[in-house]
């Protein structure tokens, strides 16, 4: 059993080895370049603007103090912390379920993790989450089979862990709370002692999770950026979110786009684990892990209320997929090995243990045919994040370590590559330039630091959907960016390079500008 396990982690971190240099995508940047500046002595969110929880920033600083500052290092911790994940659903689906839900449960983690984060949003928040929603469930259906009456405050820590790798994980502690009463509700024959120990655990697990939060608190008051910790990861948080909803229309066709979109070649695994979850919620007398549809509801609840089908928003349901495929398979496993059942009975449970796996294989075999080029295509369209390493590289020859650069625009990875202090907190415009009623203040405050600081080089993204969520944004900071530039900064060089007088819009995406004192 233990080889079997090593065997899955081992080719789990082997197929994701060719892709440790893979660019870091924007928000992968945000959360980089964030663990640059703290190893630099900044405090996130009162130094460098960022709306989510704060584990990612001080997990990618502690990569790079131990590793340094390069993508592999990134990719390849970030995987080893998926090993960790892929374990702890193992332990979680053997302790439920037994050795052959275990099994399958581990299988379906590794192959979903590795289709929805495996290339892009690997180093994503969601992806983090995981771990600690797999440890508070662990923890929480532990504790009735050993006894100990501690497990469920560390369950809840494991909750409140989750918060702070990402605002969606808050709905963790609620699963924990309604799945404990869930289970003495569902029982046919209720006593008083069994309410008096549930409430005990949901007040052990909602104090976990509390000191947790208290902790994350103290910790920015004595760095002296609370207010800034609480305004980002909050309230400018919540209206960010929230303006994303329109309506009940926005609402149906939101709900539409995550269907068509997010499960695709995993769609067979998506059915078996919701087949395997219901199965469980609907049974009497409930043990523990027949909760897990509550799991499955409030995780999927909280990426929908983000208000985008983006997939990576929807990872977190991976761990109770994973653990509700386990079981449905353990089954299915049986009435395959089963004999005297009719061969179409027999058939049909092989059909279905194989087919789940047909569309991620074919998925894996694709990208493996990929030249760099045509998967750089693939994952990024549009999007500037190859020509990263280019301009990072560009910068950092011709600057000094203490120099700061501004990058106008929602590509902070750019700031990694060149491994480069912003000259403002304002490290991506997506905050300023968007119908959020804290915007103009930011915009402000970008505006001022760039004139009293005078960053060295200048790198200005020319794609309205890099600079702004919506058109009308995007214009009005562009206009903007040339009033403020005027004078002051030179065009170095346009990637990809157009003719001499062409517009922008007829081919370059980014604009280097050089401050004219470096020129004289």
């Amino acid at each position: 059993e233990p080889a079997l396990l090593c065997l899955l982690l081992a080719l789990s971190f082997a197929i994701r080895i060719p892709f440790r240099d893979f660019v870091l995508i924007r928000d992968e940047g945000e959360y980089a370049h964030l663990g640059q500046e703290i190893l630099r002595g900044a405090v996130p969110y009162a130094d460098v603007y960022n709306q989510k929880t704060p584990f990612v920033f001080y997990f990618m600083a502690l990569v790079q103090a131990l590793f340094g500052a390069n993508v592999a290092a990134i990719r390849m911790a970030t995987a080893f912390y998926g090993l960790l994940t892929t374990s702890v659903v193992y332990l979680t689906g053997r302790s439920l379920f037994g050795r052959a839900g275990a099994t399958w449960a581990a299988i379906a983690f590794a192959v979903m993790t590795m289709d929805q984060c495996g290339v892009m949003y690997s180093a994503n928040t969601e992806f983090f989450m995981l771990l600690w929603v797999a440890l508070a469930v662990y923890l929480w259906f532990q504790a009735p089979t050993l006894g100990l009456r501690w497990q469920p405050l560390l369950a809840g820590v494991a909750a409140g862990m989750a918060y702070q790798s990402k605002q969606t994980g808050a709905v963790v502690i609620g699963f924990l709370v309604l799945e404990r009463l869930w289970r003495v509700l569902a029982k046919r024959d209720r006593r008083v002692g069994e309410w008096r120990s549930a409430l005990v655990d949901v007040g052990l697990a909602t104090l976990g999770a509390a000191g947790v939060l208290l902790t994350t608190l103290a910790f920015f008051a004595w760095q002296g950026g609370l207010a800034e910790y609480l305004e980002c990861t909050w309230s400018n948080n919540w209206e960010y979110v929230g303006v994303r909803h329109a309506g009940l229309a926005s609402l149906a066709r939101l709900a539409q786009d995550v269907v068509e979109t997010i499960p695709k070649w995993d769609g067979m695994l998506w059915l078996l684990g919701i087949v395997g979850l219901g199965a469980m919620g609907i049974r009497r007398d409930p043990e523990a892990g027949h909760g897990l549809w509550i799991l499955f509801l409030v995780l999927g609840a909280a990426a929908f209320a983000a208000g985008a089908p983006l997939r990576h928003y929807y990872v977190t349901l991976i761990v109770p997929l994973a653990l509700g495929s386990g079981w449905t398979l353990t089954r299915l496993t049986a009435a395959f090995s089963r004999g005297g059942d009719p061969a179409w009975l027999r058939a049909s449970a092989l059909g279905l243990l194989v087919l789940p796996w047909l569309g991620p294989a074919m998925n894996n075999l694709a990208y493996a045919s990929l030249s760099p080029r045509e998967l750089e295509q693939i994952s990024w369209g549009e999007a500037p994040f190859g020509a990263s390493v280019q301009v990072g590289e560009y910068l950092a020859e011709r600057t000094a370590p203490q120099d700061c650069i501004l990058v106008i625009g929602s590509e902070p990875q750019i700031y990694f590559y060149a491994n480069r202090p912003a000259c403002t907190r304002m490290a991506f415009s997506y905050p300023m330039t968007s119908s959020y009623s804290y915007g103009e203040r930011l915009q402000r405050e970008f505006w001022r630091d760039l004139a009293t600081r005078e960053p060295e080089y200048v790198v200005v993204v020319l794609l309205p959907h890099s600079l702004s969520e919506n058109t009308r944004g995007a214009e009005i900071f562009l206009g903007t960016i040339h009033e403020h530039l005027e004078g002051s900064y030179v065009k170095e060089i346009d990637l990809p390079p157009v003719e001499p007088g062409a517009a922008p819009k007829s081919g370059g995406f980014l604009r280097i500008m050089r401050h004219r004192r470096t020129m004289e």
